[in-house]
Order: structure tokens, then C-alpha cells, then sequence
């Protein structure tokens, strides 16, 4: 039995794969890995993972998102500045 084409997965795919040519990410903060995954995560959830050690950071999808904007590309953006962010250590005196 042949399956009809999903075009709506096939746009979100596209959507996701065009606002991840967009995104900058840093390595990953625990292996240095830099081979990412960026997407969905679960059903309410798009995330960064390294898939050298699973190491993730996932961001729920916001119940508003601000008129004009896309909540998958508000939801990646917020999960890849959280990635992004780094803490430094502070040396003690």
C-alpha cells in the first residue's frame, strides 16, 4: 500500500533545516564535539544534542511567541543560546 506524502513534515524539515544553516554553535562544553544535532527533541521540545556524547539542552515550546515569528525558530534560537552560554570559572584568592 503506497502512503501519501506528508507535506507538512516535509515544510518543517525544510524549516528546521534552513534555521539551522543560520544558527552558530559552539562546541560541545563537555566532550568538544562538534558534530550537532539541532531539532526537535520530543513533541513540545527543540534542542541541541551532541551526538558524540548525548549531551542536550532543550527548550520547550513557548505558549506565545511574539506576532510575526515562528515558534520553531524561537524555540532553536533560545535552545541555542542556551547551549552557547558558557560559565567561567573564578579563582578564588
Amino acid at each position: 500500500m503506497k502512503t501519501k506524502p506528508n507535506h507538512f513534515l516535509e515544510q518543517e524539515i525544510l524549516k528546521v533545516q534552513e534555521i539551522n544553516r543560520n544558527l552558530e554553535l559552539k562546541p560541545c562544553p563537555c566532550c568538544g564535539g562538534v558534530k550537532l544535532y539541532s531539532g526537535p527533541a520530543t513533541a513540545l521540545t527543540y534542542g541541541i544534542k551532541c551526538t558524540a556524547c548525548g549531551v542536550e539542552v532543550a527548550k520547550d515550546i513557548p505558549d506565545r511567541v511574539p506576532k510575526g515569528k515562528d515558534f520553531v525558530k524561537v524555540t532553536l534560537e533560545s535552545a541555542a543560546a542556551a547551549w552557547n552560554k558558557r560559565v567561567t570559572a573564578v579563582a578564588s584568592t
